[in-house]
């Protein structure tokens, strides 16, 4: 497998078939931005349709191309083989020494890919495969992938359940800029748009709206918690998925107006300067359930923001129920009400969640447990 590498560098695809901007782009930007590119040549293949993610690649001014990866819901698997002679095609020309796929679609495609190209295959894995099982798509992953990327210990409990021990399954946490700096005047924009009562309380939960995310759970504390007090507003922040469409959203919107609760919402669709808009929350939600790691978990706490999340998945290895953040039990609508009602009572509690957990982000996310164990892990494979 050894290779012999152009100007020193490694030469790595970064292949990224999503045309929303999430967590998993977001993460592979944070690489990106860190990478030492004196060690690392990086090239970006990402969708005809991923505006968002063109836009923020030109500002890092890093080398890619787009290509259509036909995601049509109930036909992209069909398509897939359409999509897999175009990436041989690009990817001869480009002569890699290493292949990283960043999402799961892009992990199956480069699976097949592995049996046309001598290129190593790295797989960022980014999901539990327990709670989101792909079948007998992710033992192919598995099986055909050098090296798996697990986004959290979780995650690699997920795949050592699933297919035994294995040494290919490395944990390394998405890279996070260690401080973020906030634009004040949109700040003061953000502020004077949603957050214009300053005796409210204000949630916010920083995710697409998608069923996995469990926004619903949300609706039914509030039903809970409106019966003892009425002093706070919860902000959904993010974009309908363009997977699921219309469906989830109305049937938030049908839920919030039968149990008349439309004040105590506001959808604010994508933000662009999430940053901005997380650090003015007093508490961020979590309800998901086999979450990997949410990169909306980390930056809150980076920003001094109190975390309140579901007890699964990657969440607890972020948060210290009382110490870096409160716990509920997935699923517990009213203890996830009551921990809500803690979290506005206790404002103590609060402060010291914020500072701990602000502490606890920085050692868990250094450069040398992510960065550096990245490209660690990249020279590693290019040795064998």
């Amino acid at each position: 497998m050894k290779k012999a590498m152009s100007k020193g560098l490694i030469k790595v695809i970064y292949l990224d078939h999503s045309n929303d901007f999430s967590g998993g782009q977001k993460s592979l930007l944070a690489l990106l931005t860190l990478i030492d590119r004196s060690q690392i040549e990086p090239v970006v293949i990402i969708d005809i349709a991923a505006m968002k993610m063109e836009s923020e690649l030109r500002k890092l001014n890093i080398n890619f191309y787009k290509i259509n990866f036909y995601n049509i819901k109930y036909l992209e698997y069909a398509l897939v083989p359409i999509v897999v002679f175009n990436l041989l095609i690009l990817i001869k020309k480009l002569k890699i020494d290493l292949l990283h796929c960043n999402t799961f679609k892009s992990g199956l495609l480069g699976s097949i890919l592995t049996l046309f190209l001598n290129t190593p295959l790295i797989f960022r894995a980014r999901l539990g495969i327990l709670f989101l099982s792909h079948g007998i798509l992710d033992k192919i992953i598995f099986n055909r992938a050098h090296l798996i990327l697990a986004n959290s210990y979780y995650v690699k409990q997920t795949f050592t359940t699933r297919f035994g021990e294995s040494n290919k399954v490395s944990v390394v946490y998405n890279p996070l800029v260690d401080e973020i700096i906030l634009k004040k005047e949109i700040q003061s924009l953000l502020s004077k748009q949603y957050f214009n009562d300053s005796s409210i309380f204000y949630f916010g939960v920083i995710s697409r709206v998608e069923p996995f995310k469990r926004l619903h759970d949300v609706v039914d504390a509030v039903k809970e918690l409106v019966r003892t007090r009425t002093n706070f507003k919860v902000l959904f922040i993010g974009a309908k998925s363009k997977a699921d469409g219309d469906d989830y959203f109305n049937l938030l919107q049908s839920k919030i107006k039968e149990n008349q609760l439309q004040q105590f919402f506001e959808f604010t669709d994508y933000v662009s300067d999430i940053h901005e808009i997380t650090s003015l929350l007093n508490c961020v939600l979590l309800c998901t359930e086999g979450e990997a790691l949410s990169r909306g978990v980390y930056e809150s706490q980076l920003l001094g923001v109190p975390i309140i999340a579901s007890d699964s998945g990657g969440n607890p290895e972020l948060i210290v129920h009382n110490e870096t953040g409160l716990l509920f039990m997935p699923g517990d609508i009213k203890d996830l009400a009551e921990k809500m009602n803690q979290i506005m009572n206790d404002k103590t509690l609060s402060d010291k969640i914020s500072v701990s957990a602000k502490a606890n982000v920085k050692n868990l996310f250094a450069n040398s447990q992510t960065i550096d164990r990245e490209i660690s892990n990249y020279q590693s494979l290019m040795s064998k």
